[in-house]
């Protein structure tokens, strides 16, 4: 039975041909890019690039290829029987026909344009993904190489244990030399439900090599899930490419019609796009369009060479479609291709292919709700190869390149140098390095500095999936020289169901309180904000926490998800708080007193998040964004007790809602804005009201108000909105020594307007105009800021001019600043 089905697999291998080959000007020898290279029996094909080079595969039933494009002639020729083949073509002008000079009046749309009017008209028929459910079989399949890598490094006696690699890298038809790192397959059954919208993919069989495989692969599956020509944009990343056939479509390309060719019995017209506008997200490339139903037939495009985005060389899409009975085209094959490349290194990269079938589609299936009704899997939680127990099922064979990949890394992996340096790269990376079963960090916080600790260093730990799937300890310790205080923390994460995803979270911990709340979010207490502090160090305002919590996080769906806290804190600001409700009296030198509030409290919080995009492993789960607002809504209660252990001094009630939007519209380049508006009910401490979030250091923070000192307003009511309008490369892609550069304009707008209760006026203070600390709140006027900037900077700066516009009176703030950040992306 093993002999057949390797006989099987041989004469399988034996129907793809490989052919390559080099495109020129028959005249110049020039040459020519982004010419089309097509099989005239199906209309598949591929590009050239920059030196006119091409490669691609064939099926047995391709008996020639042909070239077409702008300003030349169509030419074919005829390909033989041999799995590798190289064909070269010489293209020829196009004649120049005079015609009669005639007097006419211009029409408004060209012939061109008419037809991919049609195409757009007919979108709703032609999408598969526009009827009311789509399933298939999928196989993925993805391999990533590093390319180029400099002949120094390769021989560099440290890299001794790599000889092996080196010595077998691919060389392609450019002579870059590719060292491969990763590659994975995949099957799965993929269900569609458009109303209400949702989908998953049931995965059968996973076979990855590499390093770290199990991140790669769980990353990639969370980015491209489904590429549809249909959709409006195309996204790359946080990037939106906008589509050829878009509804908008007209105003961001030119086309131009090449051919008309019958593939079988469907006539099918070939349409070249390009550009419109200099700078613009859009493609180079070309479409097969069947002309009694304007539906895509095939399609190969590229990533425009003046699009403003970072990093990446080359992004191509390649989509095929098959007649469903001569009637319906529906999806075949979609192909994704990659070139990253290192900053500042334009031959150092990485090369990522992507390759996407689909096979046995059922449309407007009325069964399909049982196949939601199922125990969903995530990727993240097979083994990186269940393929010794569920072989996978092969929708095209591996090339010999692909084949050599598996046997490459599984030697590479087994070698412990190289395991090393990958634990290196990882610590670099992720602030973790990995030793068995733990990980040591994080590494960018073992040492920090600040005016109640001065120099402190912090040591860490973590468990990793080694030690458990389902379950990470996490704790540190850290040292202070100045107050002679060790801070630490103890947590436990458990992973209840890492399908739907819910967790329970557990922490004690005793530290100065962070000063950020999200992830991409600087930190003003760390060693990086102390370089970059405005404020004199001795107005730095910070409060240490001693804090117990018990948190559960379920996803009741994949728009819904709840939280809940329970906590206990005890607050020590260390700074004069001027708070005399009740029994309480001023805390006016807390640098040498232990002054504290006790609070207990529980939280409730619920998010709405349609169509969010996420990755999860391990013991997180991620956002990768998506097209709609995200909104929480939070309660907390706080409740007073008089004795005991949980001893509390406080009753309260708090309200919050939090909105958060990031509108790529892709015309006008991308908007985003946060709505943030709560409410406080009960008297009591400023650390307990809403302080609103102020900015101390040069570094900008989109989050905060950034000529805004921390602790300058305070609230127990607020509404505030932040605004940022991203133009792309507009004005710079108009101005010629300017345009090159990639940089990227944008405006900010950020405003508050709040109010205080007269309790909590009077109780902390406000109208003591002898008090040293004075807190203002908003009420008269709401407090605005405004900006411009320049985004992309070196590919990786952003500098903010940022004007305060009103409490202009208010001591020690900046009126106007310049803020600088640094991000890598897209």
């Amino acid at each position: 039975m093993c002999l057949l089905f390797l006989a099987i697999c041989g004469n399988m291998y034996g129907q793809e041909r490989l052919i390559t080959g080099v495109v020129t000007d028959a005249k110049t020898g020039q040459p020519l890019f982004s010419c089309s290279v097509y099989a005239l029996n199906s209309g598949n094909g591929v590009i050239t690039d920059e030196k006119g080079k091409y490669t691609f595969s064939i099926s047995d039933k391709t008996d020639s290829i042909a070239i077409s494009m702008i300003g030349y002639q169509i030419m074919a020729k005829a390909v033989s029987k041999a799995p590798e083949q190289v064909i070269n073509f010489e293209a020829e002008h196009a004649a120049n026909e005079m015609a009669a000079v005639v007097l006419s009046i211009k029409p408004k749309y060209t012939k061109a344009q008419r037809l991919i009017l049609k195409v757009i008209k007919n979108k709703p028929v032609n999408d598969a993904f526009n009827n009311k459910t789509f399933q298939c079989q999928v196989y993925d399949k993805m391999e990533a190489d590093l390319k180029n890598l400099p002949e120094k490094l390769q021989k560099n006696r440290l890299m001794r244990p790599l000889a092996f690699a080196f010595n077998n890298q691919d060389t392609t038809a450019d002579h870059d030399k590719l060292l491969p790192v990763f590659i994975s397959e995949t099957n799965s059954n993929y269900y569609y439900r458009k109303n209400p919208e949702k989908d998953r993919y049931d995965y059968t069989a996973i076979k990855s090599s590499g390093f770290d495989n199990k991140s790669i692969l769980t990353f990639v599956d969370g980015l491209y899930k489904k590429i549809n020509i249909y959709d409006n944009f195309i996204k790359l990343a946080d990037v939106n490419f906008e589509s050829p056939i878009a509804d908008n479509a007209l105003n961001a390309y030119e086309y131009h019609i090449l051919d008309t060719v019958y593939f079988g019995s469907h006539r099918c017209i070939q349409v070249q796009f390009s550009p419109a506008h200099f700078g613009s997200n859009t493609f180079n490339g070309y479409l097969w369009i069947a002309d009694t139903s304007y539906a895509i037939k095939s399609l190969v495009m590229h990533m425009d060479k003046n699009a403003n985005i970072n990093f990446v060389k080359k992004f191509e899409i390649s989509q095929f479609f098959q007649a469903e009975n001569q009637q319906k085209f529906l999806p075949e094959k979609t192909i994704l291709y990659m070139d990253v490349m290192v900053p500042l290194k334009t031959k150092i990269g990485v090369i990522a292919r992507k390759t996407t079938i689909y096979k046995d589609i059922i449309l407007n299936n009325n069964s399909i709700d049982t196949a939601f009704e199922k125990k969903y899997i995530p990727i993240s939680a097979y083994s990186s190869d269940s393929a010794k127990v569920n072989p996978i099922q092969r929708f095209e064979p591996l090339t010999k390149s692909e084949r050599s990949v598996y046997v490459l890394m599984d030697t590479l992996t087994k070698i412990p140098a190289v395991v090393t340096y990958a634990k290196i790269i990882s610590a670099l990376t992720t602030g973790y390095y990995t030793a068995g079963h733990v990980d040591i960090g994080n590494i960018y916080y073992t040492y920090t500095n600040n005016i109640i600790e001065g120099d402190r260093v912090t040591f860490g730990l973590k468990t990793n999936y080694k030690f458990n799937g389902r379950i990470q300890l996490k704790g540190y310790a850290g040292y202070a020289f100045r107050d002679k205080q060790f801070r630490y923390l103890l947590r436990s994460v458990f992973v209840l169901n890492p399908h739907k995803w819910s967790t329970l979270t557990l922490e004690h911990s005793n530290d100065i309180s962070g000063t950020y709340d999200h992830s991409d979010e600087l930190d003003q207490n760390s060693i990086f904000a102390a370089f970059l502090r405005r404020v004199k160090y001795s107005q730095s305002r910070l409060i240490n926490s001693q804090y117990t919590d018990v948190n559960f996080l379920k996803y009741l769906s994949d728009d819904w998800a709840i939280r809940a806290d329970i906590n206990h804190n005890v607050l020590t600001p260390f700074f004069s708080v001027y708070y005399t409700n009740g029994d309480f009296k001023p805390y006016l030198d807390s640098l040498s007193e232990s002054n504290h509030y006790t609070v207990n409290d529980a939280t409730f919080s619920l998010r709405w998040s349609h169509k969010e995009r996420y990755i999860t492993q391990h013991y997180r789960r991620g956002s990768l964004g998506g097209y709609y607002p995200i909104i929480t809504l939070s309660f907390t209660k706080g409740v007073k007790t008089n004795s005991g252990l949980l001893k509390s001094d406080f009753n309260f009630s708090k309200w919050n809602l939090y909105l958060e939007h990031n509108f790529p519209d892709g015309r006008i380049g991308n908007l985003s804005y946060f709505l943030d508006a709560g409410i406080t009910k009960g008297t009591l401490p400023i650390v307990l009201l809403n302080v609103l979030k102020g900015n101390d250091t040069y570094y900008y923070n989109k989050y905060a108000f950034n000529n805004m000192n921390r602790f300058e307003f305070v609230t127990d009511k607020y509404v505030s909105l932040s605004v940022e309008q991203n133009f792309g490369s507009f004005p710079f892609k108009y101005i010629p020594v300017m345009k090159r550069l990639k940089w990227r304009s944008l405006i900010t707008f950020k405003g508050v307007v709040g109010g205080m209760s007269e309790a909590n006026k009077i109780a902390n203070g406000y109208y003591d105009s002898t008090i040293s600390y004075h807190f203002t709140v908003p009420d008269k006027s709401p407090y605005m800021e405004t900006g411009v900037g320049i985004d992309n900077i070196f590919h990786a700066l952003r500098i903010d001019g940022v004007w305060r516009l009103n409490y202009l009176n208010n001591p020690g703030i900046p009126k106007f600043g310049l803020k600088v950040s640094a991000e890598f992306k897209f």
